[in-house]
């Protein structure tokens, strides 16, 4: 059953605020849910990652999306600025301005915000 693409997209911004209320297990369910339904799609993938993060298991994050999201999606911004953010939150900072200093140096929002978080 393929989702209408505005249910997804507030089942996703659900499944980033639950990352960022440190609910990992919750974030799960509903990127797995989301990657079922579409596992096509990067998006999920993407909230997967961070859910292991927000778990705290940043090895995890980095590597699906190293490993599942940029190696089939190698030009994906979204999944780099996401890596880049792993990285930082991780503590990792020089890791995480490899990825995002392009990235803030083409425009990209998000990897500028990192970035001046990082200093």
């Amino acid at each position: 059953m393929e989702l209408d693409l505005k249910y997804r997209a507030l089942l996703g911004k659900a499944g980033f605020m639950a990352c960022n209320y440190g609910l990992a297990d919750e974030a799960k369910q509903i990127f797995d849910a989301l990657h079922s339904t579409a596992p096509d799609r990067v998006g999920p993938m993407i909230g997967q990652a961070m859910a292991c993060a927000a778990a705290g298991d940043f090895t995890a994050a980095v590597k699906r999306l190293k490993d599942e999201v940029l190696k089939d999606n190698p030009d994906d911004n979204d999944a780099k600025a996401y890596l880049g953010l792993v990285y930082h939150l991780d503590g990792k900072n020089d890791e995480a301005k490899k990825v995002l200093q392009p990235l803030a140096e083409n425009g990209n929002a998000f990897a500028e915000a990192i970035m001046q978080e990082i200093g």
